[in-house]
């Protein structure tokens, strides 16, 4: 993570043009300058994190996908059927059980 701006830069780019939406039309939605949305697909500058979260909004994708490059899709495959069924269940108790077991399987792996 040399540069994160950059990183964050060159999603924000990818996504625009594979939706090819232009640079004047996100800066018209972000309420920014065509030049600072250049700035920050260059890593040259950055978007505060309200404007963060539009951008993902408007591009449709997450915010771990922009900051980090991970993509939920991909990390929600690795998980079981039944742990997605349990974490998209409107079941409280559920979650909360869930939440309970991984972190109790966390404390044992921390202690091995």
């Amino acid at each position: 993570m040399e540069n994160i701006y950059a990183e964050i830069g060159s999603r924000i780019s990818r996504l625009r043009k594979q939706q090819g939406v232009t640079q004047d039309r996100l800066a018209k939605e972000l309420d920014v300058t065509i030049k600072h949305v250049s700035e920050i697909e260059r890593g040259l500058s950055s978007l505060s994190l309200p404007k963060l979260v539009h951008t993902a909004q408007f591009l449709d994708c997450s915010l771990d996908y922009l900051i980090l490059g991970r993509d939920k899709d991909v990390i929600t495959s690795l998980l079981p059927d039944s742990v997605m069924e349990i974490l998209e269940s409107s079941d409280e108790k559920e979650r909360r059980l869930l939440d309970e077991y991984l972190r109790m399987f966390r404390k044992l792996r921390e202690n091995r």
